[in-house]
């Protein structure tokens, strides 16, 4: 297995507003590209989003999570 892809992204918006955002952009994802995306699972706990992706016939899992300012 290869080594994940850490990505942090800091942010001004607050824990509720980022994860809207996450779910509005998913609802994009699945409406702009739904013929070569498609979201096999999608599960949210609290503050962090769990994702199975098929993009063109390759499967990516993607953790992502909102964390206040540290």
């Amino acid at each position: 297995m290869t080594q994940p892809l850490i990505v942090s992204l800091p942010h001004p918006l607050g824990k509720a507003e980022a994860i809207r955002r996450l779910q509005s952009g998913l609802r994009q994802i699945r409406s702009q590209y739904g013929q070569v995306v498609d979201v096999t699972e999608e599960i949210w706990n609290d503050n962090r989003l769990a994702l199975q992706i098929n993009i063109l016939k390759q499967r990516v899992s993607i953790t992502v999570a909102s964390f206040p300012d540290l």
